[in-house]
């Protein structure tokens, strides 16, 4: 191994530089909500969620939306409050680019 190659201090990993002067020189704001909000009713690798609710349904902030359809499932709560404008295929953040059922949520 060449005398100049970095050797991490820890197991598996490397140090990388810190980068705190970038981001610790203003203060911290809040970032409000956006105009809406696309809720995936597939969280993770079981079943998907089944919708509680109906299009033009007002909801609550904690609010069941969604309850788990299967032993492997999670619900899904409403993040703020607000009235459901979809219940629909959407594009979703994951690699595959593939849309799935989604809950879209309008804030108040």
């Amino acid at each position: 191994m060449p005398e100049s190659f970095p050797v991490a201090t820890f197991h598996g990993g490397l140090h990388l530089d810190e980068h705190k002067t970038e981001s610790n020189g203003t203060p911290i704001q809040a970032l409000g909500l956006p105009p809406q909000l696309v809720l995936p009713l597939q969280q993770h690798i079981g079943a998907a969620a089944e919708p509680t609710v109906r299009i033009g349904e007002p909801v609550f902030k904690g609010q069941v939306i969604a309850r788990a359809s299967d032993y492997v499932s999670a619900s899904l709560h409403a993040p703020t409050s607000g009235s459901i404008s979809a219940i629909d295929r959407r594009p979703v953040a994951h690699p595959s680019g593939l849309d799935d059922l989604c809950i879209t949520l309008v804030p108040d």
